[in-house]
């Protein structure tokens, strides 16, 4: 390739020798005419400057802006009334009322039991103190006596009616007693009828003529007087602390 261009370019080179030594211009028409070419040629180049390429910045990379993160704002609670103070009232100690200590007011007793057939004795402190000790032997001998009806199986009525005299008739009362004596006097008449009431059955055999009692009934009127006699001792230590 290379060597077939040369040639033609030297064809074409003969070529124009020939030419213009046949047939071209004269030497003074061609430098007029290459001058005329040239100032022209300046004269273009001239008249429109190439403009000289300045060095275009290669543009730098903007930097991806980061998102910044913005916090939600939270709500602000609306601030609430706070209630103010009360005051707290100062306990005061009301004393307490003054209670009076109970008095002891004595019961008032109820009348003293009285048979109608017993004997009446003005008051006289010796007197009753005898009278106790008559209750206190009459039941501890009535007492012994059932003790040997239990053994024994049989009973004189005689001897039983005057055991019950001796209670309904001789143990005496009084019209009226001293209120230092009162109570002791109440227990004393009690004592004696409860002493009749608990023999009232072989009472009421003797009143018919006699006739049989269980042993279950004799021992009970027996362990009676006992007692009987257990109090009428404890009211004779009573009125001997007495004036």
């Amino acid at each position: 390739m290379f060597r077939q261009s040369c040639q033609k370019a030297l064809a074409f080179c003969a070529c124009a020798t020939l030419l213009l030594t046949a047939c071209g211009p004269t030497p003074e028409q061609i430098a007029a005419s290459t001058a005329a070419a040239a100032t022209e040629t300046a004269v273009s180049w001239t008249a429109t400057p190439s403009a000289t390429p300045t060095e275009t910045a290669t543009p730098t990379e903007t930097p991806t802006p980061t998102e910044t993160h913005t916090p939600t704002p939270t709500e602000t609670p609306l601030p609430t009334d706070t209630p103010a103070a009360t005051a707290t009232p100062t306990r005061t100690n009301t004393p307490r009322p003054t209670v009076p200590p109970p008095t002891s007011t004595p019961v008032p007793l109820p009348a003293a039991p009285v048979f109608p057939q017993t004997i009446m004795h003005a008051w006289d402190p010796t007197d009753f103190r005898k009278e106790l000790n008559e209750l206190v032997k009459f039941n501890y001998g009535w007492a012994n006596t059932l003790q040997t009806i239990i053994y024994t199986g049989s009973g004189s009525c005689y001897g039983f009616y005057k055991y019950r005299n001796e209670m309904i008739v001789s143990q005496a009362a009084y019209d009226f007693v001293p209120p230092e004596w009162n109570s002791i006097y109440y227990r004393y008449r009690v004592a004696v009828h409860t002493a009749v009431d608990v023999a009232g059955e072989i009472t009421t055999i003797c009143d018919a003529g006699g006739g049989d009692i269980s042993t279950e009934s004799l021992i009970m009127m027996r362990d009676t007087l006992n007692g009987i006699v257990g109090i009428g001792q404890g009211l004779e230590a009573e009125a001997a602390a007495l004036p």
